[in-house]
């Protein structure tokens, strides 16, 4: 089997709610489809998350032309409430995997007084 190359990318985003809250919007299909591969303007066209190690992954996306862009993975890790890893495959392009790490920081206005 070929080996896939890879790439980190580490994007990092403070939200005003724990761990547990944006844990669950990565795996709770009603809340994915309103930001996973969505905007305001255009929720996903289709969202379906077997939330279990093992479980399938299904995405598409409506882009602004109304055309549609399927996203399949499968779910490789659960560590509720801090760590889902997936792989993501576009179609006609090369699959990839992704990992997201949700953790609970004070933020920086708070560490200063």
């Amino acid at each position: 089997m070929p080996s896939i190359p890879t790439t980190a990318i580490r994007v990092a985003r403070r939200f005003a709610a724990s761990p547990a809250r944006v844990f669950d919007a990565w795996l709770d299909r009603r809340l994915a489809c309103q930001w996973l591969f969505a905007t305001a303007w255009r929720p996903a066209a289709r969202m379906d998350i077997d939330a279990r190690v093992g479980g399938r992954l299904r995405i598409v996306e409506r882009r602004f032309d109304d055309a549609r862009i399927e996203y399949r993975g499968e779910i490789l890790q659960i560590a509720r409430p801090r760590r889902i890893a997936f792989s993501l495959t576009v179609a006609m392009r090369r699959s990839f995997r992704a990992s997201s790490w949700m953790s609970r920081s004070t933020p920086r206005a708070a560490r200063s007084r």
